[in-house]
């Protein structure tokens, strides 16, 4: 018995729908997922996977999934798509009312997401807030991606005591490091601990008034950053200022960094300095 032609209608069908059930999984689970500092914080994962591998998935079946609806349209479509067009462009277009409306609803969607309408922006906003909601349960790094500090840098930059200090009290709590250029991902790794975990033996708290990264800052306008951190709103205002920062009191945090070429750190770094003079 002869066996069948090979089906490519068939073989990108059956593709298509393995795709799109991936792209649906893959698209949840990102919009729920904790912030990438966070994710790395805790070495969050799902279903053994971690955010990365998440990320990785789906962007490679969104271009999986373009090029099997190519080949849909134009290998085993085409013959049926050019002769629509042709027999339509000859009789005139009797779809008028599918054609407004299937563009009006992609003009809906396109403007309102781009313009932050809602529900558009209401979509945006729980995920924003499943996001923020990681960072209370599991705890923000001190600054983005502390994971990557080495022993030297966590020294110098964060928790201000001599790195025989840190290699002590690592080497006390059963953490062998080889040098002062591990970072904290490095040794979680070794001993599968998350960062976090092994940066809470130093009992690190930031200097009182000390502004941090995370928790959704970027959306707080500046006075609501200096009420939740004990700041007088007019010492913030006057470190800007005097750094050329043009600000008012109810301006939003990542629109003061954008309407100065800044990045938020840099903001936060000179709203911190206050605190060292």
């Amino acid at each position: 018995m002869s066996s069948k032609k090979f089906s490519w209608r068939g073989f990108i069908s059956f593709g298509l729908t393995y795709v799109f059930i991936i792209l649906l999984l893959t698209g949840v689970i990102l919009y729920i997922a904790p912030a990438g500092r966070v994710a790395h914080w805790v070495n969050w994962e799902f279903l053994g996977l971690q955010k990365e591998n998440w990320q990785a998935l789906h962007t490679l079946f969104s271009l999986l999934f373009i090029i099997l609806s190519v080949l849909h349209l134009f290998y085993i479509n085409w013959k049926v798509f050019i002769s629509y067009l042709k027999s339509h462009a000859k009789s005139g277009l009797n779809k008028k009312k599918e054609l407004v409306l299937s563009t009006l609803l992609i003009l809906v969607f396109l403007f309102g997401t781009l313009y932050a309408i809602p529900p558009f922006r209401t979509i945006m906003d729980w995920g924003e807030k499943l996001t923020e909601s990681w960072e209370e349960k599991s705890g923000n790094p001190p600054v983005p991606h502390a994971e990557a500090y080495t022993i030297q840098q966590l020294s110098e930059d964060i928790l201000k005591i001599p790195v025989s200090e840190i290699i002590r009290i690592l080497n006390d709590n059963g953490y062998q490091v080889a040098d002062d250029q591990q970072t904290l991902q490095e040794i979680g790794e070794e001993y599968e601990v998350p960062p976090i975990e092994i940066f809470n033996l130093f009992n690190f708290k930031p200097k009182a008034g000390t502004i941090e990264t995370g928790g959704g800052i970027g959306k707080k306008t500046l006075l609501e950053i200096a009420q939740e951190n004990n700041i007088p709103i007019e010492e913030m205002m006057k470190k800007l200022n005097d750094n050329n920062i043009n600000a008012e009191k109810t301006d939003v945090f990542k629109d003061v960094a954008g309407n100065n070429n800044l990045a938020p750190s840099d903001i936060i770094e000179i709203l911190n300095s206050t605190n060292d003079e």
